[in-house]
């Protein structure tokens, strides 16, 4: 990496621009539109899970989809810019910080799963799909959305190891698991006294649905 990078004008503004784009809360503006305040409902998240909830599957995906760009195109852009792993890094950290924190909700935000796997399918793609794939297997066996993500989230860093990626990303992705692990961490009261919401429960009437 050439440091030199990080003091260029350039790398500045993409860093305001990573934080700001995570900073966008596409789950509040899509459930405002439909006369919701989502951060009044169900878990009170902006996340893809409560909008899920509380929109539908349809605008759930799209919560979903939506944050999940916003956390890649920035990644993305910044590695083809400046060609530094390191550098792409920096800005995907700024996005998720920027959906978990985000100024238009003064500070309040989502818990950074769908941002964070946009960046990191921007960084490294395989072990974010392998992560991915852990997600899917431990949401299918548990049905909890909150014990698959941080579950995904520890295996990343581990994955990203053993498929030979450098030391120092397993370090940050070890970081970024903290923060969702602290962040999920009334998740984990939830499901230690058995209170946490699942998803994906057999209705015979209406197919799968949260409960």
């Amino acid at each position: 990496m050439n440091s030199s990078l990080i003091y260029t004008p350039l790398f500045a503004v993409t860093l305001f621009f990573s934080y700001l784009c995570g900073a966008i809360p596409f789950g509040w503006l899509i459930a405002k539109i439909k006369g919701i305040n989502i951060l009044e409902v169900g878990s009170g998240n902006i996340g893809a899970t409560n909008a899920w909830r509380i929109l539908g599957w349809k605008l759930g995906t799209l919560v979903f989809i939506l944050d999940v760009i916003k956390g890649f195109l920035p990644t993305y852009l910044n590695f083809m810019v400046f060609e530094s792993i390191q550098l792409a890094c920096f800005t995907g950290i700024l996005c998720i910080v920027g959906h978990s924190f985000s100024p238009f909700l003064n500070f309040k935000g989502g818990k950074g799963i769908s941002t964070g796997l946009g960046v990191f399918l921007g960084i490294c793609p395989i072990p974010t799909l392998a992560a991915f794939a852990t997600f899917g297997i431990v949401l299918y066996l548990f049905r909890y959305v909150s014990l698959a993500s941080m579950i995904a989230s520890v295996c990343l860093p581990i994955y990203t190891l053993l498929m030979g990626y450098p030391t120092f990303l397993s370090v940050i992705l070890s970081s970024i698991s903290c923060l969702i692990i602290f962040r999920h961490r009334q998740n984990i009261q939830r499901i230690i006294s058995g209170t946490e919401s699942k998803i994906l429960k057999k209705n015979h009437d209406k197919g799968y649905k949260c409960y």
